[in-house]
């Protein structure tokens, strides 16, 4: 009993020896280089999408085919906005983790796991609303298969 006792009084206390601290300033540069390609990739959606903007509207003489480029342009703005936010919840976190260790600054590195949170629990919470776009997608396919 004195053993469960003093594990649940130093259950509050973690230690991070040198080599943990090795490995997590790795996972940080590995994280910061990560999050920098997302937000190229948000740079480049946003190009592609002024470039429908721009140039396919400018060059479509058709009225349909305005309106497939004006879905494509609201399609990359969106999938930006939506990729920008894991991005950047992994760029604040390598940041702080890094920021953290080297100043052994407890709420640094507490606030680097809470924005590796927040970038997990988003990334599930798009795999789950993706997942149900789909199979809401599969089920219209095949009722309009039905329907034929």
């Amino acid at each position: 009993m004195e053993d469960f006792d003093d594990i649940k009084e130093s259950k509050d206390l973690l230690v991070i020896n040198e080599e943990m601290k090795g490995l997590l300033l790795i996972i940080a540069k590995w994280a910061k280089f990560l999050s920098i390609m997302g937000f190229i990739a948000v740079g480049l959606m946003l190009l592609l999408s002024f470039y429908w903007l721009i140039f396919r509207t400018s060059l479509t003489y058709i009225s349909s085919t305005r309106t497939g480029t004006g879905i494509m342009v609201v399609f990359y703005i969106i999938a930006a906005i939506i990729y920008f936010f894991p991005s950047f919840f992994l760029y604040q976190s390598s940041v702080n983790i890094k920021k953290g260790l080297k100043s052994v600054n407890q709420e640094l590195l507490t606030s680097g796991f809470e924005f590796l949170k927040l970038q997990y629990k988003f990334k599930a919470i798009a795999i789950i609303v993706g997942g149900i776009i789909y199979l809401v997608f599969i089920l219209i396919t095949i009722l309009i298969a039905l329907n034929r």
